[in-house]
């Protein structure tokens, strides 16, 4: 069975974990008038099933990021298009004071696979 689209987000908040997740259910809903992103779900921040995905992830512990999202696309999307998604909808949460996200430069990251390899966005 092949994988549909696919992303991945890292950030950092100092959120509660229940605040995070309610919050970003609003913003999907919002979302879900400017993008093909099916779902967008937070995952822990650990190894996930593929290694490829292990040095992001052990880099993104070590700069404080303690969320990480998954996101899905619809038949339509290539990865980088849920990824390209997934920064206009981290940038949404990051304006919101419940969140508690820093803003500055490096306090979030995308991965996306292309070509057998993933990348950063």
């Amino acid at each position: 069975m092949e994988r549909g689209s696919e992303a991945y987000g890292l950030f950092r908040s100092e959120a509660r974990p229940e605040v995070v997740v309610r919050e970003l259910k609003s913003i999907t809903e919002i979302m879900a008038q400017y993008s093909d992103i099916r779902s967008v779900n937070v995952v822990s921040v650990g190894n996930r099933g593929d290694r490829r995905l292990n040095p992001f992830i052990e880099d993104a512990k070590e700069r404080g990021l303690n969320y990480m999202l998954h996101a899905t696309g619809n038949e339509r999307m290539s990865n980088i298009d849920v990824a390209n998604d997934l920064v206009m909808f981290l940038n949404q949460a990051s304006q919101l004071p419940e969140m508690m996200m820093p803003t500055e430069y490096g306090s979030g990251r995308i991965i996306y696979e292309e070509n057998g390899e993933y990348l950063d966005r």
